[in-house]
């Protein structure tokens, strides 16, 4: 599992997430001595107002009252700043990410074009391996280096565990410990490119050369921009700003929340303070990812992942290979599933992946006949049948996930009579996947196009029960109640659950229907309608707020 720490189940309930402590920034908030002191400030306070020590009679005209307007406008300063601060720090966190993976997956391309070009004979020399194993030496050094913190040097256990891995010879170690960080990499990846130039010094064309040298300044470039990145940091006055309204927030809320006489005032305080201490915790945490906290990258299963990776690319061996994939390609001649390799039905597909969503799933049933009977075949196109393509056809077995054999009347070309190919799975070939999913199901496109009428208007009753029958409807019963309840003039309170349990259902129709919609309209009016329609219950919910 390569997500390691970062693993969990976004479907879990509240009470279960909430619960899961262990990983969240409570343990780290609730170490800091500053969380204490605020904390233990209000207990007291509250405690010293509930004994009536400075209970005043007109408490907003005293001297120790706190204007709640002052205090909700510093909460705001607050809030919209450590947002903007946290946001920025997942940014980053979010970038070197993405620099991190490409830099990994480089190593990958490199080894595969440098086996790929330099490995054309048996008895070829290894350039290609002693060039990726330099490469993924220079690799473990970044990582290490990253892991060890900025200006912190390779340790003498370390160089001594790259040796031992077969990652760099001694002499080697010598003379890269000559070297800086970046003069280090630098080194090796010229020492991967000098390989590479002599091992293809002989090849007529040199853009091959190129792009493997390519492969390697592309490296180059990721680990410049992880390191100049890792080494950006947030000016200290922003930081400085930040923290000190976020401390002096909490300071006066922990004086305020106290003057009350709920009891719920300590739980309240609380949770504002694990909120905001635990948004800069966060914020910390993200800046640097290669550390040793909760939400740091699982750098050493990416170096282990890369690293078998490239030990698979270079040690691999096909039997076929050598003798330049004859017999691999007089099995693709002879045998003819392989001319149905594209020619899958959903279902096969279903049988090798997983069932879909059981709700895109029925969307797909229900348009799937509309789109084939609007669909017309291609000029001078002839239907394919499954004994043709098919080798569990011409067996006399069914295929796997078809319904019905095809129809004794089906009609069948010619041995060797020509058929117009599809244009390709972008272009014309669409048609004619279309096309051949009729004659698996056991219906030519013909026939589908004569019962047209018939299908569409099986297919929208269809789709019609879809939307309507579901168990959420049940709820609509709410909507005649909800006019009911305001005519009538019944509790505000019944009012308001009638018609809450109303705009449920509605909601679900809306959005449902927009998604169908979509099917029909395409990928960018489908998005508009969706975007607007689909959001309509949040629009109303928010200008009725706005209004009351």
């Amino acid at each position: 599992n390569l997500a390691g720490q970062w693993s969990y189940d976004p479907k879990a309930g509240f009470v279960a997430t909430i619960l899961n402590l262990g990983r969240s920034t409570v343990p780290h908030v609730l170490s800091r001595s500053e969380f204490w002191f605020l904390f233990g400030l209000h207990l007291m306070t509250w405690g010293a107002y509930q004994q009536g020590w400075f209970r005043i009679e007109n408490y907003i005209d005293s001297s120790v009252s706190v204007d709640w307007v002052d205090l909700k406008m510093i909460t705001v300063m607050s809030t919209f700043f450590l947002a903007f601060y946290i946001n920025q720090c997942y940014e980053r966190y979010r970038h070197m990410y993405s620099v991190t993976r490409r830099m990994l997956g480089a190593v990958h391309d490199f080894a595969y074009q440098a086996r790929l070009f330099c490995r054309t004979k048996p008895d070829s020399p290894p350039h290609d391996r002693v060039a990726s194993r330099w490469l993924a030496a220079a690799t473990v050094l970044c990582i290490a280096e990253l892991r060890n913190g900025s200006g912190t040097p390779i340790t003498a256990h370390q160089w001594q565990r790259i040796i031992s891995l077969g990652l760099l010879r001694q002499d080697e170690v010598e003379r890269l410990m000559r070297h800086g960080s970046q003069q280090r990499v630098l080194v090796i990846l010229h020492y991967a490119g000098d390989m590479m130039a002599h091992a293809l010094k002989d090849q007529k064309d040199q853009t091959k050369v190129a792009e493997v040298t390519g492969k390697l300044l592309t490296y180059r470039e990721l680990h410049q921009e992880l390191v100049d990145t890792l080494n950006l940091s947030m000016p200290f006055q922003y930081h400085h700003m930040l923290t000190g309204l976020v401390f002096g927030n909490l300071l006066c809320l922990s004086y305020g929340m106290a003057l009350t006489q709920s009891f719920l005032a300590p739980s309240m305080f609380l949770i504002m303070c694990l909120t905001l201490m635990g948004m800069m915790d966060l914020s910390a945490q993200l800046w640097n990812p290669f550390g040793n906290d909760a939400v740091d990258f699982p750098v050493n299963a990416w170096v282990t992942e890369c690293l078998s990776g490239l030990g698979a690319v270079m040690d691999y061996v096909h039997d076929d290979s050598v003798e330049g994939w004859k017999q691999e390609l007089k099995e693709a001649t002879e045998q003819q599933g392989v001319k149905a390799m594209l020619r899958i039905e959903n279902k096969q597909v279903e049988d090798l992946l997983g069932t879909n969503n059981r709700r895109w799933a029925n969307l797909d049933s229900w348009t799937r006949p509309m789109i084939q009977a609007a669909t017309p075949a291609p000029p001078g196109y002839q239907q394919l049948t499954q004994s043709e393509y098919l080798p569990e056809a011409q067996a006399g077995k069914p295929p796997p996930g078809s319904q019905s054999p095809p129809p004794p009347g089906s009609q069948s070309p010619a041995p060797g009579s020509m058929r117009p190919k599809p244009a390709g799975l972008l272009g014309g070939g669409r048609r004619a996947l279309q096309s051949t999913s009729s004659a698996a199901s056991g219906r030519t496109l013909e026939a589908g196009s004569a019962e047209g009428g018939e299908v569409k208007k099986h297919s929208e009753i269809e789709g019609l029960k879809h939307i309507v029958l579901q168990p959420i409807n049940l709820l609509l019963v709410f909507v005649p109640l909800g006019f009911a309840s305001h005519l009538l003039e019944w509790n505000s309170g019944l009012v308001f659950g009638c018609n809450f349990m109303a705009i449920v259902p509605l909601a679900s129709l809306l959005g449902h229907s927009t998604e169908v919609l979509a099917v029909h309209t395409g990928q960018l009016i489908g998005g508009l309608l969706n975007a607007t329609f689909g959001n309509a219950v949040e629009m109303i919910m928010c200008i009725q707020a706005i209004k009351t």
